[in-house]
């Protein structure tokens, strides 16, 4: 996933970017970089993916995509949202557990 890519190795602003509309009207970049910081500090960037299922609506307009990825004895799951926007697959949604 390009998102999870870009994630893991680009600057806040780069990543946000690659969000949807509709994820910039409920965050703004300044909420988006904390966020964004918080993982990188925690060594997310330099895990692996050791797990990864994706699930697509019919119309294949949204896409759930959740990865495990492991780093030391650290274990996340992130799950993201993708909607197509123009074309183009954008986040809508992320959460990391």
């Amino acid at each position: 996933n390009d998102f999870l890519t870009a994630f893991t190795s680009q600057d806040s602003q780069t990543v946000y970017n690659l969000t949807s509309d509709k994820f910039q009207t409920s965050v703004t970049l300044q909420d988006f970089t904390t966020f964004h910081s918080q993982y990188k500090e925690m060594g997310l960037d330099q895990a692996k993916i050791v797990g990864r299922n994706i699930k697509a609506t019919s119309s294949a307009t949204i896409a759930t995509l959740t990865y495990t990825l492991e780093y030391e004895s650290e274990i996340w799951e992130i799950e993201t949202e993708m909607i197509e926007q123009d074309g183009q697959w954008m986040l809508y949604s992320i959460s990391i557990k």
